[in-house]
């Protein structure tokens, strides 16, 4: 797969808009306007990281009755508000108190960032606020694929990861469902947090190249070559969207 003039120059394009705002850009948004451009009706998604479930809400939207969203949300508190928020509604996520990596165990040191509770996860990360407090407890950690069993997917649409500097852990931790079903995957992936992991910048490159996906960033603007992801990483966004290969021509763009 080759880039061309296009490719680099919409990426230009969006650094340079980025750039001119001088403003937050509201990355979750345009998350979520690029997911609904593959899902529909009926789909079956995997929300790692679901928090209080805000995209989780938007993903039951979609794919309605017919459909499937199953959450993972390890921290107690918040995983209580997230299955309060949809309780009585049809349909309703399937909610999991766990933490997904690339190896499994009843029970794990887990750091709570208190006060950015967004922020937690099985390693301490950078925190852009130095008030922030690390607590450590405990939580029950699982592979996607020691769980698959359990899920008993007939498919699988798209998975979304957020769970600061996990997220290749997990991925690894599930490489015979990708394989299995070929989902689009998101991913957050900035240094703050996969560093504490031990991965590089280059690290989600590596993997998708390695298991038959194509990088675009959370515009969906093409960076799976190596002269796109090495213009782009870093650079405006720390969000990109993990395309299977086979399906990866529909959504580039040409000049």
């Amino acid at each position: 797969m080759e880039s061309n003039i296009g490719d680099r120059v919409r990426i230009e394009q969006v650094a340079e808009l980025i750039r001119g705002f001088n403003a937050k850009i509201d990355f979750e948004y345009a998350l979520e306007i690029s997911y609904r451009r593959f899902l529909r009706a009926g789909d079956r998604i995997i929300d790692i990281g679901a928090n209080v479930g805000d995209h989780t809400a938007r993903f039951l939207d979609v794919v309605g009755a017919a459909g499937r969203v199953i959450a993972f949300e390890p921290l107690p508190d918040v995983h209580t508000k997230l299955v309060a928020r949809f309780a009585g509604r049809l349909p309703a996520p399937e909610c999991h108190q766990i933490a997904l990596s690339s190896a499994a165990s009843a029970e794990v040191a887990y750091v709570r960032a208190e006060g950015a509770l967004g922020y937690s996860g099985l390693r301490q990360r950078v925190y852009d606020d130095p008030n922030t407090k690390p607590i450590p407890i405990t939580v029950r950690v699982e592979t996607l694929d020691r769980l698959a069993p359990q899920l008993a997917l007939d498919s699988l649409r798209y998975m979304k990861i957020d769970i600061e500097g996990g997220e290749l852990d997990a991925l690894n931790g599930g490489r015979e469902l990708i394989e299995r079903h070929r989902p689009f995957i998101s991913v957050e992936w900035g240094s703050p947090a996969y560093s504490a992991y031990g991965h590089e910048e280059d690290s989600l490159f590596r993997w998708a190249s390695r298991f038959g996906y194509a990088l675009f960033d959370p515009f969906l603007n093409f960076v799976g070559t190596r002269d796109l992801w090495d213009l782009a990483k870093a650079r405006y966004c720390w969000d990109y969207f993990l395309i299977p290969t086979e399906q990866s021509d529909v959504f580039r763009r040409r000049p």
